[in-house]
């Protein structure tokens, strides 16, 4: 009987989102035949009251000592980051740091995510700048300021607007999240990214438009984008099968094309999988 194919997953949250957010996943990834660690950073939002995860492979990390544990692969297997909204621009940041250039992944996958938030001159396609610093002001103004802000974003974001916060908000955390919505850039990042990527997107993100998706997904060498028409800007919460779906032929595409050596392939080509279109 042969051992099932190897692979560890980094799933880091966005902004507003914890650790939690990939709870629904953990079920489904279990079952996909894969033997897979999971690895949630924290970016450190909330303090959290409790986590019960589902299972020993949901193990919460520290976001400041996600750069030891991520370069710790797994034996024999494949490495995937993966990053909902501002989470994805948290790896892009890290492997612009990486010396001498490369990554220390296989592959990225970009939930509901993008390559810059805030719109430039060079960059149309991003949120009006003064949305993310109207936010910033109102949160470090007050604290009944600050919870109207955290409370009228994850309603946007299409969730469920009744589920309570895991923990109490850290408001610091918080706004140091809001700066790098404001002035992070991972666009050179990506213009250097050496492997596959991949961006799961909803066409109802009011968050992350479609416009705002198609320009980061072309800042890559080879990227390609899953289209699904409903979930809004939670995905992993709103269309949790739909992502697992997802992560799984991902998987399985990177190991049929690592194990027999082939290119990484061009834009939108992935073998039957991911072009271009509703998923």
């Amino acid at each position: 009987m042969s051992r099932a194919p190897a692979a560890t997953l980094w799933l880091m949250p966005g902004w507003s989102y914890g650790p939690d957010m990939w709870q629904p996943l953990c079920a489904g990834l279990a079952a996909t035949g894969w033997s897979l660690r999971l690895r949630c950073p924290d970016p450190g939002y909330f303090r959290w009251r409790s986590l019960s995860p589902p299972d020993a492979a949901f193990l919460p990390e520290e976001l400041s000592a996600v750069g030891g544990s991520a370069q710790e692969p797994a034996a024999g297997g494949l490495r995937l980051a993966v990053g909902h909204s501002l989470g994805g621009l948290e790896w892009l940041r890290q492997a612009a740091e990486q010396e001498g250039g490369g990554t220390r992944w296989d592959g990225l996958v970009l939930v509901n995510g993008f390559v810059r938030f805030s719109a430039a001159t060079d960059w149309p396609e991003g949120v009006p700048a003064r949305v993310v610093e109207r936010m910033h002001r109102r949160v470090c103004a007050s604290e009944a300021e600050a919870q109207a802000v955290l409370a009228s974003f994850r309603q946007r974001c299409g969730g469920n607007p009744a589920a309570s916060l895991p923990g109490e908000p850290q408001w610091t955390r918080l706004a140091a999240g809001l700066e790098t919505l404001r002035h992070g850039d991972g666009r050179i990042a990506a213009h250097q990214w050496p492997g596959p990527v991949w961006l799961l997107a909803s066409r109802d993100d009011v968050i992350v438009p479609p416009a705002l998706t198609c320009a980061s997904a072309a800042a890559f060498p080879a990227a390609t984008v899953l289209w699904r028409e409903h979930g809004g800007h939670v995905l992993p919460l709103s269309a949790p099968a739909f992502c697992v779906a997802a992560l799984r032929q991902i998987l399985d595409s990177l190991n049929a094309m690592l194990s027999s050596g082939g290119p990484i392939p061009e834009k939108g080509t992935m073998p039957g999988l991911y072009r271009d279109g509703v998923g």
